[in-house]
Formats: structure tokens, C-alpha cells, sequence
């Protein structure tokens, strides 16, 4: 809040300095004020829209408000320019999971960008889950899918609900299923103080794996137990 009131007293001297409006987004963003980040970011991009960390950062923050499409608008921008890809291709694969461009999403996770993704949850979680449940089987691969959340999971300490759900997925789509039961048992308990929001929809995957079936992402739509987290 100090950081704010002092951002806002500059931003109030030169309200024309683009750079104090881009450091005003950023902070916006760590405060978790989406809409108000993205106002930033927005009016950065159009005064200067050759400032390529602003306009991926307006991107994330296009994802973290769901606005996909925008997203990737300012993704395929960033694309045209090589230092950029490293993130913009994980980003633009997000984005295009919500939309449930799943075969696109998957091109843009496994293109070689040169940045070290394994250190990267969210990415390492969504890649995962898109391969452990896709409707689509050509797209499948349970036993990559176990290392990427395998990996995710270690990362976070075994801690985040919806990250244990796709170990999960990932064991069921392998068929085994006495695995994949225990993690979405410890999956649904951990959303119990951790991520309340999560219970009910682990519980309905849970239930789908005792009954010996794999979980299959329902397209267009969100990401379901993989929801991006961020990381």
C-alpha cells in the first residue's frame, strides 16, 4: 500500500512517464488488482508499443484475467521476436488450452525455446494435465505425463491441491488406477484448507477413478484439475 501511494504521487508529477505507469501494472499485478494492471499495461502498450516485456506482461495478465484471445494477440506480437519466445510460447500454449486448442497448445509446450520450463510449475502442470486427459488420444502420454507433475509436485512441496490432481490424471491414464486413487485422495484433502474451491470438483474426479476410468477434458472450456496456478 505504502508502495502504491508513493507510485501514484509520481505517476500524479508526470502522469505522461510510461514508465511509471508500467512499474504502477507491475505492482497492480503483485496485489493481485487484475483489472487495474491490466489499465497500466494497456495504456504502456499503446503509447509505446515496441516495449516487448510490457506487452507480454500485458499477456499474462490477459491470462490471469481469462481474457484468452487477447492473450494470445499479444503473444503471437512477442513471437516475431527471438528473445522473447522463451515465455511467450508457454503463455500463448495456456491461453490456447482455455480455448481448448489442445493440438495448438501443445505445439507451443513443446517448442524448444531455450528457457529451462522444468523450473516453471505452471507450465510443467498444464503440459501434464493436457496429456494425461485430452479427449483427443494422439495427443496422450501418461507416462510423460507422470514426469512433468511428478516434477511440478516436487517443486511445490507435494502442497498444491490441484497439481496432485494431475499426478493423478496422469496415473490414470497410465491405467493405474490403485495410484491414481491415492493422489486424488490426497488431492481433495489437501483442497480442504489449501484450495477450498477445489473440493467438490476433486471429489467428482476421485470418484471417476474408482470406478476404473480415466478423467477426459471436456472442450472448449477451462483446464479443469489443471487449472494454471502461475508458477
Amino acid at each position: 500500500d505504502e508502495a502504491l501511494a508513493t507510485i501514484n504521487a509520481a505517476i500524479e508529477a508526470a502522469p505522461d512517464n510510461l514508465l511509471l505507469t508500467r512499474t504502477r501494472g507491475l505492482l497492480y499485478a503483485r496485489m493481485e488488482k487484475i483489472n487495474e494492471s491490466i489499465a497500466d499495461l494497456e495504456v504502456v502498450r499503446d503509447g509505446a508499443p515496441g516495449n516487448l516485456e510490457a506487452r507480454i506482461q500485458l499477456a499474462s495478465m490477459y491470462n490471469a484475467a481469462e481474457e484468452y484471445a487477447k492473450a494470445i494477440d499479444e503473444y503471437n506480437m512477442a513471437l516475431d521476436v527471438a528473445a522473447a519466445r522463451g515465455v511467450a510460447y508457454p503463455g500463448r500454449a495456456d491461453a490456447r488450452l482455455h480455448l481448448g486448442q489442445q493440438a495448438e497448445a501443445k505445439a507451443d509446450y513443446e517448442t524448444d525455446t531455450g528457457r529451462p520450463d522444468e523450473q516453471y510449475t505452471g507450465v510443467l502442470n498444464n503440459r501434464a494435465w493436457l496429456l494425461a486427459t485430452s479427449p483427443n488420444e494422439e495427443l496422450r502420454d501418461g507416462q510423460r505425463a507422470i514426469e512433468l507433475a511428478t516434477k511440478a509436485c516436487e517443486l511445490e512441496e507435494y502442497k498444491k491441491a490441484h497439481i496432485l490432481s494431475t499426478l493423478a490424471a496422469a496415473y490414470a491414464e497410465t491405467g493405474d488406477f490403485e495410484t491414481a486413487i491415492e493422489w486424488s485422495t490426497k488431492a481433495v484433502e489437501v483442497a480442504k484448507t489449501e484450495q477450498p474451491a477445489l473440493e467438490e470438483p476433486l471429489k467428482k474426479e476421485l470418484a471417476q477413478y474408482q470406478e476404473g476410468k480415466p478423467w477426459r477434458e471436456d472442450l472448449p472450456g477451462a483446464v479443469g484439475g489443471g487449472t494454471p496456478n502461475g508458477g
